[in-house]
């Protein structure tokens, strides 16, 4: 067990106060501005792990043994909050500074940044069928036959856009829309989104659904690539989101440093810089895209929240056997 002792801390305003522990799967360098914000008032240790083993990390400690928790996926975090391990966050925590759809119910975690899976595609695409496709159900189509490039089904990121849309859709609607999918593809499954555009710049396919921030990735590099994206429509008006979150775990007291991580998160400078490195969308509402590529700049979101397709989560893997693996 971890003991929990007070630091000294050397600054003008605070002489003393207790570490915060947080645990995550994003990496230390990548969170460097907002740590170093924080050690300004206070001691900071930040513990790095995969994804799967963070979870179970935080099902083993102690009550107080760590404070916050960071997570690249709502996949992970609907894990601990299923199990009752995150409390409620410090009241101060305002959850106006994200769009509603982003805002737990149970004011249990937060959004730090989000993306978007949608549709990217080569321009080189005949344009009568690009105007054809606007919804994830047009992917269907059987004039998308060979086409199509998706990532493997039991990935997190797809696990939640599944989540999502059997949440808006229903069941059997999905099982049909998802068949036609892969009856559509031009080859195997492919192992992340990073090979999705590669196979759609070497011609293997034309369509893929990725992550945004790959794309943007990507663009930054290179402006010039015939790559475009689509926001595709889920039935709602927009997109499927997921995004990093955070939240206070359970047992902790640290009420006052939790409150003042969120204000360093939240704080303009921290959102840009770490949305700019990431290519993520920052959750605070209130900023500009402009530092986003212009087909990326005015995300279209689906009205479906974050707290209904994680509620969808283990009707979707209970019926796994539905979704073929080519």
């Amino acid at each position: 067990m971890v003991k929990r002792v007070a630091f000294l801390v050397t600054v003008a305003i605070h002489s003393i106060s207790w570490g915060l522990l947080i645990y995550s799967d994003r990496s230390q360098s990548s969170m460097g501005s907002l740590l170093e914000k924080l050690r300004r008032v206070m001691v900071v240790e930040y513990r790095e792990f995969p994804s799967d083993a963070l979870v179970t990390k935080v099902r083993t400690l102690a009550p107080g043994e760590a404070d916050v928790v960071i997570l690249k996926d709502l996949y992970y975090m609907a894990k601990l909050q299923k199990d009752g391990l995150l409390q409620q966050l410090p009241a101060t925590v305002d959850f106006q500074l994200v769009r509603p759809i982003h805002r737990d119910i149970n004011k249990e975690w937060m959004p730090i940044t989000f993306r978007v899976r949608s549709l990217v595609y080569h321009q080189g695409v005949d344009p009568t069928l690009l105007k054809s496709v606007n919804t994830y159900q047009d992917l269907a189509s059987a004039d998308l036959k060979q086409s199509l490039c998706l990532r493997g089904v039991n990935h997190s990121y797809n696990i939640m856009l599944l989540s999502h849309l059997l949440f808006h859709w229903g069941f059997e609607p999905l099982v049909s829309v998802y068949s036609q999918w892969v009856n559509n593809l031009a080859k195997p499954y492919l192992p992340n989104d990073r090979s999705i555009l590669d196979a759609i710049l070497s011609g293997e396919c034309d369509f893929g659904i990725i992550n945004s921030y790959y794309l943007v990735q990507l663009l930054n590099q290179n402006p010039r690539l015939p790559l475009g994206f689509k926001f595709l429509d889920d039935g709602t008006g927009g997109s499927h989101s997921n995004g990093v979150t955070w939240a206070w775990i359970k047992g902790s007291r640290l009420d006052h440093q939790v409150i003042q991580f969120a204000q360093a998160v939240y704080e303009d400078e921290f959102q840009i810089s770490y949305s700019q490195l990431q290519g993520h969308y920052p959750a605070k509402q209130s900023i500009s895209l402009h530092f986003f590529p212009k087909m990326l700049s005015d995300p279209r979101l689906s009205n479906v929240t974050w707290n209904e397709m994680m509620e969808s989560i283990d009707d979707l893997e209970r019926n796994w056997s539905h979704f073929s693996i080519p």
